[in-house]
């Protein structure tokens, strides 16, 4: 849903958001249990939702107390999932812990490596189709 209105909401916990996130940082959408599902930019600063139009998911505004606007540039068609051993994604580096928190920091070449296993995915469907 939070593709249609072009916002991703972030939990109320995440108090220094606005602070970490700015115009030109990239998302990256992973889905637990299933895998990434895509890439955005964000558009804008972190922000409390206008109403409950902008925090449509279940909690609504008293949950979700900021949403990120963000351009989508990439997006799976199927999740692509990555193994973890040792608590971090083979591959990627990013910790387990980190993709647990809803919305966190990760290191520009772990992004990069995330994005890269995600078009790598999507060429060998097309390659199979």
């Amino acid at each position: 849903m939070c593709k249609e209105i072009g916002l991703y909401g972030v939990s109320s916990y995440h108090s220094k958001l606005r602070y970490e996130v700015n115009v030109g940082d990239d998302l990256i959408f992973w889905m637990t249990k299933k895998g990434f599902l895509g890439h955005a930019t964000v558009t804008g600063k972190p922000r409390a939702p206008k109403g409950a139009h902008e925090a449509p998911w279940a909690g609504g505004v008293s949950r979700f107390s900021h949403v990120v606007p963000f351009s989508l540039d990439f997006e799976c068609k199927e999740p692509v999932f990555v193994s973890f051993e040792k608590g971090y994604q083979k591959g990627t580096g990013i910790s387990g812990f980190s993709l647990q928190r809803g919305f966190a920091a990760i290191t520009d070449a772990s992004g990069k490596a995330a994005l890269k296993v995600m078009k790598d995915a999507e060429k060998q469907k097309r390659v199979k189709d």
